[in-house]
């Protein structure tokens, strides 16, 4: 699978809160990469939109190729008990096919499905990979073969 290289190593970060209070950590070594604040502006507006189950801000957070392809009840499904916390961008870097990539960290906590392999509680460790739109970005598709990284919260 193609991942980013990730510029730092995640460490303490500064915090960042959007409007609706969802705050974002940025890793100090990514504090002076002009597309750290961009990103993290992407983010905070991503997670406020998951955890205000709000489909249309969601769906604003993608490029048109790949917002075309997103469905409401689809989002519906996949998020309508999610929480989101303790977000964090930890790595800027270029996957494979040369766009701009970011390394999130983050947790979210949901109603458990045991039966679907769901946990009340999973540590995530994403990438998105990003195209620019404007002066900033949006979330676009993932490469062949991309896989996340969960685990249930200890």
């Amino acid at each position: 699978p193609q991942t980013a290289t990730p510029s730092a190593a995640p460490s303490t970060p500064g915090p960042a809160s959007s409007p609706g209070g969802f705050t974002v950590l940025i890793a100090p070594g990514l504090t002076k990469n002009p597309a750290a604040r961009p990103i993290e502006s992407l983010l905070m507006t991503y997670f406020t939109a998951i955890n205000a189950h709000n489909f249309r801000q969601y769906a604003s957070t993608f490029l048109p190729s790949v917002r075309r392809q997103l469905s409401a009840a689809s989002f519906a499904s996949g998020y309508q008990t999610t929480r989101d916390s303790d977000a964090s961008l930890v790595g800027i870097g270029t996957s494979a096919g040369h766009r701009l990539a970011a390394t999130v960290t983050f947790t979210s906590r949901q109603q458990a499905k045991p039966s679907l392999g769901v946990t009340g509680c999973t540590y995530w460790a994403i990438t998105l990979f990003l195209g620019q739109h404007g002066t900033g970005f949006l979330i676009g598709a993932e490469p062949s073969g991309y896989h996340p990284y969960h685990h249930a919260c200890n």
